[in-house]
C-alpha cells in the first residue's frame, strides 16, 4: 500500500474468496463499505487499499458498495507509528462520520478494512456506522 502496488492484490483474491464462502456472510450482510484514508493519505498513495479489497468483497457477496456514505474527517497519524493501544483509540476517536441513507439505516454493513492490529480503527469507523443508523457492524480484514 505504501508504492502504489495494487498489483498485490490479485494474490488475496482467492484466499479472500475462501474466507467468504467458509463465513457465509452472503446470508447476513446488507452491504460492504471500506474504511476511508483521509484525502491527503489518498493523495499520497494514489489508492484506498481498503477500498480495493471492499470492491471485491462486496462483488462476491452480491452487495452494494457503500462508497461514499463513511468518510473520514480528519487526518490521522498512520496507525503502524503508534505503539501504545490507547494512544491508537485516541489517534482515531471522531476521525469518521457516515451520512445517514436508506442503505444504511436498520442495515448489517460489513466494514472492510487491510489490518487490524488493536481494532481502533475499526471501532471508530463502526461508530459512525451505528451512529448513521445501520443495525450491525461487522469487520473483514485481511491480517490481524
Amino acid at each position: 500500500k505504501y508504492h502504489r502496488q495494487v498489483w498485490v492484490f490479485d494474490e488475496l483474491k482467492e484466499p479472500i474468496d475462501g474466507a467468504l464462502g467458509r463465513l457465509g456472510l452472503a446470508s447476513y450482510i446488507d452491504a460492504v463499505a471500506a474504511v476511508p484514508l483521509h484525502r491527503q493519505r489518498y493523495d499520497e498513495r494514489g489508492f484506498n487499499q481498503s477500498a480495493v479489497i471492499a470492491e471485491h468483497v462486496a462483488r462476491r457477496l452480491g452487495k452494494p458498495l457503500l462508497r461514499d456514505t463513511l468518510k473520514r474527517i480528519r487526518p490521522t497519524k498512520a496507525q503502524m507509528s503508534i505503539d501504545d493501544a490507547r494512544q491508537r483509540r485516541i489517534n482515531v476517536a471522531h476521525a469518521f462520520t457516515a451520512t445517514p441513507s436508506p442503505l444504511v439505516a436498520g442495515r448489517d454493513i460489513l466494514l472492510v478494512d487491510d489490518i487490524s492490529t488493536t481494532h481502533s480503527t475499526l471501532e471508530a469507523s463502526a461508530e459512525a456506522l451505528l451512529a448513521a443508523g445501520a443495525a450491525k457492524v461487522y469487520a473483514f480484514v485481511i491480517a490481524s
